[in-house]
């Protein structure tokens, strides 16, 4: 039987590899980051619409009591 051993310090991750990963890490980030800030403003206005209403209703129906 025969085993092969990787010699301390081998690796089979190139520079170019280690660059890659980086440069799509960091454009899966821009992007992320650039939905976001379109996405933020309209979900915090649709939730504070849906806040705004239920409250609302809170309110009415105590007042109706």
């Amino acid at each position: 039987m025969t085993s092969t051993y990787l010699a301390a310090g081998v690796t089979f991750i190139t520079e170019a590899m280690k660059t890659a990963l980086s440069d799509a890490f960091t454009g899966v980030a821009t992007d992320v980051t650039s939905m976001a800030t379109i996405a933020l403003p309209a979900a915090v206005g649709i939730a504070g619409l849906f806040i705004a209403v239920k409250l609302s209703v809170k309110f009415f129906k105590n007042v109706a009591n």
